[in-house]
């Protein structure tokens, strides 16, 4: 019986709102309209995070299980990247311009981190990628992320980059894609 007067309750309410909401004839008076255009990309622009680090180095968290008392984590212990390697890793990384506000997707749990240090070995960032849901996030942001305008990447162009290094890009994903290495 509860649940049939929260019920109640919440038609109510949406009832109320309804009658008291901006109406099509407001308008024109300056009311806010709710935008219900589909969410896209507007634009995007090819960008370098943390353009000034020295060295940039690849994580992977694979979130199997591990042995209590470690410090590690579940993180590999990093792979510096060549200069190439960073570019083919940094070219399937944009800024991306949308329509609207973007929504950070809900799992987004990265298993892959690029982690950016300065000459002094100081990490100065870090971009986290979950192949999973296809986010992508800096920390801190990198320039030009804000409003509108976040980071994006090609999932699948970037999956075949990290193959190509013999890194997996399946860690946590259900069900589990076949490109281990050897795969």
């Amino acid at each position: 019986m509860r649940n049939g007067w929260r019920i109640a309750g919440l038609a109510m309410m949406m009832v109320l709102a309804s009658c008291t909401g901006p109406s099509a004839s407001d308008a024109g008076a300056g009311a806010a309209i709710e935008d219900t255009r589909p969410l896209e990309v507007i634009r995007r622009k090819p960008m370098r995070p943390y353009a000034e680090a020295a060295t940039v180095k690849l994580f992977t968290r694979t979130f199997e299980p591990q042995p209590l008392r470690t410090d590690k984590q579940g993180f590999s212990e990093g792979r510096a990247l060549t200069p190439a390697e960073r570019e083919a890793i940094e070219s399937k990384i944009s800024l991306a311009t949308w329509n609207g506000a973007p929504v950070m997707v809900g799992c987004c749990l990265p298993h892959h981190f690029l982690r950016y240090y300065d000459k002094a070995g100081r990490q100065i960032g870090e971009i986290a990628i979950c192949f999973c849901c296809a986010c992508i996030y800096g920390r801190p942001e990198p320039p030009g992320v804000a409003g509108n305008t976040a980071l994006d990447f090609d999932p699948e162009a970037l999956k075949a980059v990290m193959k190509g290094m013999g890194v997996r890009t399946d860690f946590g994903c259900e069900p589990a894609a076949a490109d281990s290495p050897g795969a």
